[in-house]
């Protein structure tokens, strides 16, 4: 399935695609792409010391992965709302959770669907990673605007960076369970059941479809 516009949806609807997708690709991870001893949550972390609770109603979630042996969370895989691009403090607080999460050990993968803005000029992948290479250039390519970032919370950190573009399809990406070893996560199946569970009015906004 190509790459939508989501620029054109208001947070709120984009937030029911985004519970959708979660629960895709959790569901893809303990269906047989994470080893044995590692599994998958859904959770909302309140603090950028990365504290779990049970996820409240109309907040965003992460997926965590946690092995067994003591379970402790070893990845996240976090979906970029607009709520974390619409002003710098919230750019600022989402960047602070992914460096403090590398700082600890976890890794991280990014998924950013929407373009660059003015409180992340180099999109949400070069915000996180300005703060590990302050001179490294970010710039996204003109034509594939949208950065999937795999993070090796390696020392120092690592980064593995694809790019999309709009009606293309998401490409698989690396999810780092250890500095050395990760999982190839195919994006695309999930993000196809997410999109045709939404409702028809959205997807024809999305589409740009008359009503």
């Amino acid at each position: 399935m190509p790459l939508h516009d989501w620029s054109s949806l208001g947070n709120w609807a984009f937030h029911d695609f985004h519970l959708a997708w979660v629960a895709e690709l959790q569901k893809t991870l303990n269906g047989g792409s994470l080893p044995a001893g590692f599994y998958a949550m859904a959770e909302h972390h309140v603090d950028s010391r990365l504290t779990a609770s049970a996820s409240p109603k109309g907040k965003r979630r992460t997926i965590a992965i946690r092995h067994v042996s003591g379970h402790r969370i070893v990845a996240l895989i976090e979906i970029v709302s607009p709520a974390n691009k619409d002003r710098k403090a919230h750019v600022t607080t989402f960047v602070n959770k992914m460096v403090a999460a590398l700082q600890l050990g976890i890794h991280v993968l990014l998924i950013d669907l929407f373009p660059p803005g003015k409180h992340d000029t180099d999109g949400m992948h070069g915000a996180v990673w300005n703060r590990f290479e302050p001179d490294e250039d970010n710039t996204l390519p003109d034509d594939r605007p949208f950065a999937i970032a795999s993070y090796a919370a390696s020392n120092p950190a690592k980064a593995y960076v694809s790019f999309a573009a709009l009606g293309a399809a998401l490409p698989a990406a690396p999810l780092f369970l250890t500095p050395e070893r990760f999982v190839s996560l195919e994006l695309e199946p999930g993000y196809t059941e997410a999109y045709h569970g939404m409702p028809e009015f959205w997807r024809n906004v999305i589409e740009k479809k008359p009503a």
